[in-house]
């Protein structure tokens, strides 16, 4: 780790990489159910979500660490990239796998992915924009909570 990573940055970047992907999942299934809510799909697209968040963050300090960008954005443009992937993509294959209309797997990924790239020009802004807005709430609460506890001691 680089002399000027916080002690504490890293666990705050998971957690807001994590809260990022449940708020992400939970409202991303509920719009796919038109506003029903079914418990065991929600907790599925809140782990899927939260898991691809949390995977990054294990893994860009190693990969893609940068003294020219800070770690949580780097999470969470990443993290929104992967959850996009695995919410619209990989979930999305595995849910409708009987319904296919072809017996090949390369053929029921090319017909996947047409949808599959007009839906990532629309989700993952709104991904990386809430989950930047997320974890920049949480840094600034830490900031200023770490701040005051500072000047009482």
């Amino acid at each position: 780790m680089s002399s000027n990573y916080r002690k504490y940055d890293w666990f705050i970047n998971v957690f807001g990489a994590i809260t990022a992907g449940l708020i992400i999942g939970y409202y991303k299934q509920k719009l796919a159910d038109s506003g029903y809510v079914y418990l065991d799909k929600i907790l599925v697209s809140v782990l899927v979500s939260s898991g691809s968040y949390f995977v990054v963050s294990l893994l860009v300090k190693r990969l893609w660490g940068t003294d020219k960008l800070p770690d949580w954005i780097l999470i969470a443009v990443i993290g929104s990239i992967m959850c996009f992937i695995n919410l619209h993509i990989v979930k999305y294959a595995i849910d409708n796998w009987k319904y296919r209309e072809s017996n090949s797997i390369t053929e029921y990924a090319f017909d996947l992915l047409p949808g599959a790239a007009l839906g990532f020009l629309v989700a993952f802004p709104v991904y990386a924009l809430l989950s930047l807005f997320v974890m920049g709430i949480i840094r600034c609460l830490w900031s200023s909570l770490n701040g005051h506890l500072r000047s009482n001691k």
